[in-house]
């Protein structure tokens, strides 16, 4: 078993018009992981999901698995997993504007990340 994010974001004109003809596509990776840490309220262990979200699917992908060590880049995600929060649409950095989770709580909010040595914070 995986779980994945399918995050496809879509630029607001390619999504503002009818359904039947908008393009395929969603905002998820910045609440993939808050909303299944928040539906399963803690009957998961937090490294039972990241096994399921990142290291299963490179597994089966046959991804190696990234190193932390000693002069080596890192790639990293910042996520404080208790931080109770409320998402809204407004305050995202995508490109896309479509969510069925705006304004939803979530427990576990990923604060940031820190790719190929820049670091990125959310807001």
């Amino acid at each position: 078993d995986v779980v994945i994010s399918d995050h496809w974001p879509q630029n607001v004109e390619s999504k503002e018009c009818e359904f039947e003809i908008a393009d395929f596509g969603m905002i998820s990776l910045e609440t993939t992981f808050p909303m299944l840490n928040t539906v399963l309220n803690g009957s998961m262990d937090q490294s039972a999901m990241i096994e399921l979200l990142a290291e299963k699917p490179r597994r089966i992908l046959r991804i190696p698995t990234p190193k932390i060590d000693v002069g080596l880049t890192a790639n990293i995600t910042l996520y404080q997993p208790n931080r109770k929060w409320k998402y809204h649409l407004k305050n995202s950095q995508s490109v896309s504007r479509n969510s069925p989770v705006d304004g939803y709580e979530f427990k576990g909010k990923v604060l940031g990340r820190v790719n190929n040595g820049s670091y990125f914070l959310n807001r």
